[in-house]
């Protein structure tokens, strides 16, 4: 759903030179990395000068943010910080480093940077995220070039290249742990904290890992500190910073998009620095990963997991604003999504939306910690709930539905994107038996919740606890068989979820379906 009004972005827009020009510090970093990495691992072995590579970064990155009087406490559990540190650190950079050194640089920075590919994959089963069909598209296009550059021998029979499939568990590690982790870390989290600490017990993981297994000295050589030296700072410190600073200036799609320029960097500089010509099943494989990346990233909404794949939080416009708001993945409406809302409505009571009023809630969203896709969500809650207070009465008059129309179009929909909210509230209208859930029905929430009960605000916990008290089953995941979907919003249905409206299951907005079960709310 579209945020109000192009309008809304006005202010954004006029700082897309600085988020351009901080988003190519990040890639350039990171993509400058790959030889150095190379000619580091001419004289040491890759688990020790992966460890100390990241181990350095992170006491480097907790100093910084300890001069810069920044939080250094990651404002999230342990537990989070201990699996994106196994896993998106030293698991990661183990089979990343293992795969430069016996693989080349050049091959390894493109399987290296897939790992947006898995995440996008993952989010679909585990977090019920949804992707667009070009979405679908770029994933196909990406994981056709991860085999065509993993493949060697002939064509049959099948022979993959085990360096390679050691770099793709590289991404797939990142991946699973970004996942793993994506509604685990709450809005009043430090980024840049987090991966200060990742990469700390990542590093000493990897040290202790290389101390036990590789049994080899490190030889000191002035080339090899002045590597160590650029991985750190320029290919590690810089990049996270520039590219956390981009998020809290741009839209997390257009930043994250940037990355694909990645393994562009690390082929093109690996060739003449390292002789590494690339091969054409390369040259094949890179253009394919590259145009999967940029649909996956493209066409991802701002709080998929695909874009915390190197900040693992997600950010708004005003990081350390109060009041900030909880994450588009929590289970209910906080204060100050209300907060918002109200000043929606007060925008929106004459149906004319001019660009004072656009703008005033532009920096009300900005004060409040807003990012723009729980904005986008918002907008979407609150015309459910007019659809259904509308509703509320057994018909929609047409005075009702032009006035709906007239909302859904100020909103950024036509007739087609307001049609599905006028069906999530078909319980309200006609024959009331007709909509009424039956007992023993099996029940998903998906979703934020928005309704209130007794003054309390519904949470997951609590719509469970109401609707198994009115005889429903309620399951955890549209995964499960499911007969009422209950959302607050079509906005928040994943693809299994719309699978499983396809066949037969009911989507409900919340009103609906309280008062069909015969639950009152505020």
């Amino acid at each position: 759903m579209a945020t109000l009004d192009p309008m809304m972005n006005a202010s954004r827009t006029r700082a897309l030179p600085v988020v351009v020009v901080l988003a190519l510090v990040a890639v350039l970093g990171w993509g400058l990395t790959w030889a150095p990495s190379a000619w580091l691992l001419e004289d040491w072995p890759p688990i020790m000068a992966a460890g100390i590579r990241v181990s350095i970064a992170g006491v480097l990155f907790l100093l910084v943010l300890v001069a810069m009087r920044k939080p250094i406490a990651p404002g999230c559990s342990w537990p989070v910080i201990l699996t994106l540190g196994v896993l998106q650190v030293a698991a990661a950079y183990t089979c990343a480093y293992v795969g430069i050194k016996y693989g080349g640089a050049g091959l390894t920075s493109v399987l290296a940077n897939t790992d947006p590919l898995f995440i996008a994959l993952l989010a679909v089963w585990v977090l019920n995220e949804r992707m667009a069909r070009k979405q679908w598209i770029g994933l196909l296009a990406g994981f056709i070039g991860v085999v065509m550059i993993s493949w060697s021998g002939p064509l049959w029979p099948p022979s993959l290249s085990l360096v390679s499939l050691l770099v793709v568990a590289s991404t797939f590690s990142w991946a699973v742990a970004t996942v793993a982790t994506a509604r685990r870390i709450g809005s009043g989290a430090s980024p840049l904290a987090i991966a200060a600490w990742s990469l700390l017990v990542g590093g000493v993981v990897m040290v202790l890992l290389s101390l036990v297994i590789e049994h080899q000295t490190v030889p000191v050589h002035g080339r090899d500190i002045a590597a160590l030296a650029w991985l750190v700072v320029v290919g590690t410190i810089i990049p996270f910073a520039a590219y956390y600073s981009a998020l809290t200036r741009g839209a997390a799609t257009s930043v994250s998009s940037w990355i694909l320029l990645v393994p562009v960097i690390g082929v093109l500089t690996s060739w003449p620095l390292l002789g590494e010509e690339p091969t054409p099943a390369l040259w094949g494989g890179l253009v394919l990963v590259c145009a999967g990346l940029y649909l996956v990233f493209r066409y991802a909404p701002a709080d998929s997991a695909v874009n915390k794949c190197i900040v693992p939080t997600t950010v708004s416009a005003s990081p350390d604003a109060a009041g900030v708001s909880a994450l588009d993945g929590a289970d209910t409406i906080s204060d100050a999504d209300r907060e918002w809302l109200a000043a929606l409505e007060r925008a929106l009571e004459d149906r004319h939306l001019t660009p004072d009023k656009v703008m005033h809630l532009d920096v009300t969203a900005a004060q409040l910690g807003l990012s723009d896709s729980r904005v986008a969500r918002l907008a979407g809650f609150y015309l459910a709930d007019q659809v259904a207070h509308a509703c509320t009465d057994g018909m929609v008059s047409d005075a009702e539905r032009d006035d709906i129309m007239e909302l859904g179009a100020l909103l950024g929909l036509d007739e087609d994107g307001v049609r599905p909210f006028l069906e999530m509230a078909s319980p309200l209208m006609g024959d009331h038996t007709h909509g009424m859930v039956d007992a023993g029905s099996r029940v998903c929430f998906v979703g934020p919740m928005t309704a209130r009960h007794a003054g309390e605000c519904i949470t997951h916990d609590l719509a469970r606890m109401l609707a198994e008290a009115k005889g429903m089953v309620v399951v955890g995941s549209t995964v499960r068989k499911t007969d009422v979907i209950v959302a607050g919003s079509v906005d928040v249905l994943g693809p299994v979820a719309r699978w499983r409206r396809r066949r037969g299951a009911r989507v409900l907005v919340e009103r609906a379906f309280w008062q069909s079960i015969g639950v009152d709310t505020d």
